[in-house]
């Protein structure tokens, strides 16, 4: 195993990590309102000093893996799903900095909710592209 796809696994286990989290704590402020203003404060911070740079990482790390290796149908499918992956995480960070807003505007809980719930379809959409490219990825290793 090459030094960058070591690094290219290590991004994406920490950013793996930091979904967790976040759904964890999502999952939790859906059950129990009195936490969605603390939940919407840490996911925001968690996503601008924690996962961006963790997704940041693995576009990088996987895009120079592009030019190092001859590419088949497997990898190209391997890439769709990845960048479907990060293209849902980065526009998960549009909710989550708007509902962090809201919040230092004392919003409504409705207005809260719907930003909660474009999280959770980014979320049910990320996640199974970025599985898809997971196990392709191990599989064409």
């Amino acid at each position: 195993m090459s030094a960058l796809i070591f690094l290219h696994l290590i991004f994406i286990g920490l950013w793996g990590g930091c979904i967790a989290v976040e759904m964890v704590l999502e999952f939790r402020a859906k059950k129990d309102l009195a936490l969605t203003r603390t939940v919407a404060q840490l996911h925001d911070t968690i996503d601008r000093y924690v996962e961006l740079p963790f997704v940041l990482g693995v576009f990088i790390t996987g895009a120079m893996q592009v030019f190092l290796i001859p590419l088949t149908p497997l990898h190209l499918i391997k890439i769709a799903a990845g960048l479907g992956a990060v293209s849902a995480n980065l526009l998960c960070f549009v909710p989550v900095f708007k509902r962090k807003r809201l919040v230092d505007a004392n919003a409504d809980f409705s207005q809260l909710a719907q930003c909660s719930d474009r999280i959770f379809l980014a979320f049910s959409v990320g996640f199974p592209l970025g599985l898809i490219a997971l196990l392709l990825g191990f599989y064409l290793h």
